[in-house]
């Protein structure tokens, strides 16, 4: 039987996911916490700009948690709406047995230190820095996770978890415990005995003690989809992720790149029957040996499918407890990102790594992955984190009548708002998004069945920054691309 493992996308920009009564804080509240404590289930507890020195408990209830980036769309309130743990522990705690009806959206969390647990087979540490979670499966989007440190899990703690993360920037955490014995694993995130799903989610410059600079996992399944682990450091094993005791997770879209580990694994490491997959993927410039199994009584497994890394199969072969499953089309080629320096891993358009993805992977008779066909801008997937904008941007019809099967949009430039007109000869199944010069969807305006005719649909760029942005027509028929200008 084929096994499908489906790509979730979030949706959760937008007053839509506004709820019931809304609590906000500080008008009604001086507290979050208090905003918490007076919610019902269902309800939202909206948080103004600011600094909010306390740590909070979500306790069991579905709500909604964030700032004004709900209401407005702006994501500027993202990182002006802080809650600050002063190093009191946990800064946010999900314990209650929370589901994906609890939502975190659009905070900074920050300066936390942990919640100290008693886990069988380990002494008493402090866990989850920025995030703590247990037996609990919250909706967390939109966040940025720095400046935590703990034992385990800098910035996030999964322990029997099936949270959804979405847009996600977990950065300048450690797990660097002073005492030799607690778990220093983990500088970014520790997931435990989980299967979470993460999309969009960036992870870099944490570091740790012992294992996983960026991520550790430890008998855990998570699925990574679009997930750039950067620049992260383990004085250890590990500097991008650690993957412990049966954990098989699913790296898709992934940049692993500039890692370092002091000892093996500046890329990845494993170990204990571990078998990490990594397909339409980036591994570059990681501290060498790239990947390394360290020794132990179980074979560790590396699948490679579409993906790029450094130095080929030879590079990755050579250690015993380590069996690569190199697959079709991987290359070793370099990735010509953007500019690595600076820490920006996108690519160039004369990257080899455009276009050089796949929709899907069969490996002994499964089909291990689906992309749709609108989730790549191009002819195929890329391959790393970032989409590039490498279609054909085409001649746009600029004035005069526009004819059947055309699209143009006007006035071009613009500020704040285009409108894009389009004529379909016949009905169709159509998509029509916004990109921006990174290749990443900004919006969609219409996505479904359309009947033949004309189409007008008003685009609204407020919030973003000027520029160019490209707008794609994929139907049934053909693909176009057209670039506009927005001034500000």
């Amino acid at each position: 039987m084929k096994v499908l493992l489906s790509i979730y996308l979030i949706a959760l920009i937008g007053a839509d996911v506004l709820r019931a009564d809304i609590h906000r804080i500080p008008r009604d509240y001086s507290s979050i916490q208090e905003g918490i404590n007076a919610a019902a289930m269902g309800d939202t507890v909206l948080i103004a700009p600011g600094v909010y020195y306390e740590t909070i408990d979500l306790q069991g209830k579905a709500l909604v948690l964030g700032s004004f980036f709900l209401i407005r769309n702006d994501t500027s309130y993202i990182s002006t709406t802080i809650i600050d743990g002063a190093n009191r522990g946990s800064v946010v705690t999900f314990s209650g047995g929370e589901n994906h009806t609890t939502h975190l959206i659009g905070v900074t969390v920050r300066g936390g230190s942990g919640t100290l647990r008693n886990y069988s087979g380990v002494k008493p540490f402090h866990y989850g820095g920025g995030i703590f979670c247990e037996n609990a499966s919250p909706t967390l989007a939109h966040l940025i996770i720095t400046s935590n440190h703990t034992g385990g899990g800098g910035g996030i703690f999964l322990k029997n978890s099936h949270a959804l993360l979405h847009d996600i920037d977990i950065r300048e955490n450690s797990a660097l415990s002073p005492i030799w014995e607690a778990p220093n694993v983990g500088g970014g995130m520790l997931v435990w005995d989980s299967s979470p799903l993460l999309q969009e989610v960036n992870v870099s410059h944490n570091h740790c003690e012992i294992a996983g600079g960026g991520l550790y996992l430890l008998n855990s399944s998570p699925m990574f989809r679009n997930l750039s682990v950067t620049d992260n450091r383990s004085l250890q094993w590990g500097g991008g992720i650690f993957c412990d005791s049966h954990s098989r997770p699913v790296l898709i879209n992934v940049t692993l790149a500039g890692n370092e580990a002091a000892r093996e694994g500046g890329g990845l490491a494993v170990f204990n029957d571990a078998h990490p997959i990594l397909f339409n993927s980036i591994l570059w410039y990681n501290s060498t040996p790239q990947v390394y199994a360290l020794p132990g009584a179980s074979l560790n497994s590396l699948t490679v499918a579409y993906s790029n890394a450094q130095g080929g199969i030879s590079a990755l072969s050579g250690n015993t407890f380590l069996r690569i499953e190199w697959l079709e089309e991987n290359m070793d080629r370099e990735p010509m990102f953007a500019d690595m320096e600076a820490g920006k891993y996108y690519l160039q358009s004369a990257s080899p790594c455009v276009d050089t993805g796949s929709e899907y992977v069969i490996i002994e008779g499964d089909t291990l992955l689906i992309l749709s066909r609108s989730s790549y801008a191009g002819k195929a997937p890329d391959m790393g984190r970032y989409e590039s904008v490498s279609f054909t941007v085409e001649p746009e019809a600029t004035s005069g009548k526009l004819p059947a099967g055309g699209i143009r949009n006007y006035p071009n430039p613009f500020n704040p708002s285009t409108t894009i007109e389009l004529i379909l000869p016949e009905a169709a199944e159509v998509k029509l998004a916004i990109y921006n010069p990174l290749g990443q969807e900004v919006a969609t305006l219409v996505e479904g069945h359309l009947p033949p005719g004309r189409h007008r649909f008003v685009w609204q760029a407020e919030t973003l920054p000027g520029g160019v942005y490209f707008y794609r027509l994929r139907s049934s028929r053909d693909v176009q691309t057209r670039k506009m200008l927005l001034l500000k």
